[in-house]
């Protein structure tokens, strides 16, 4: 007598592949929202840039004198009213006081570049911008384009 051998049937074998695509699928639903919400976050951070350059410009014609260097800002007036751009806890924020102005900021540098003011962002995620805001100020030069790395 013949001794049985134990092995899968194919309806068995037809599950388990049926659970295994089962399992893909799903794994590739999740990896596809993972990936829209990673562009979410950039475009967030896209908007934020582009809507910090509008407000600091409106902020600066405000303004009879700007002070660059590299790593703040300081804005002075006639009337004796000074405030400054700088960093605060991955902040770049608007002192006196505690404006915040854009979040999550990894590193940036000012600098002024034939009459206007260059600005470079890289925020936490390690997106990068840049952008340039025409001045009709005088801009006192203190940072220089070396600066930047």
């Amino acid at each position: 007598m013949k001794a049985q051998t134990k092995a899968f049937t194919l309806i068995e074998s037809l599950f388990v592949l049926f659970i295994a695509s089962l399992i893909l699928y799903s794994l590739q639903s999740v990896l596809l929202v993972y990936r829209q919400e990673v562009n979410r976050v950039q475009a967030d951070h896209y908007l934020d840039f582009h809507q910090f350059l509008v407000l600091l410009e409106n902020e600066l014609k405000r303004y009879d004198q700007v002070q660059v260097e590299s790593k703040q800002i300081i804005v002075k007036s006639n009337e004796a009213e000074t405030f400054y751009l700088q960093a605060y806890q991955n902040q770049l924020i608007k002192r006196p006081g505690y404006h915040p102005l854009l979040l999550e900021v990894a590193d940036f540098t000012f600098f002024e570049f034939s009459s206007g003011l260059y600005v470079w962002v890289e925020f936490d995620n390690g997106q990068k911008f840049t952008g340039f805001i025409p001045l009709k100020l005088s801009v006192q030069k203190v940072g220089s384009a070396d600066e930047i790395s």
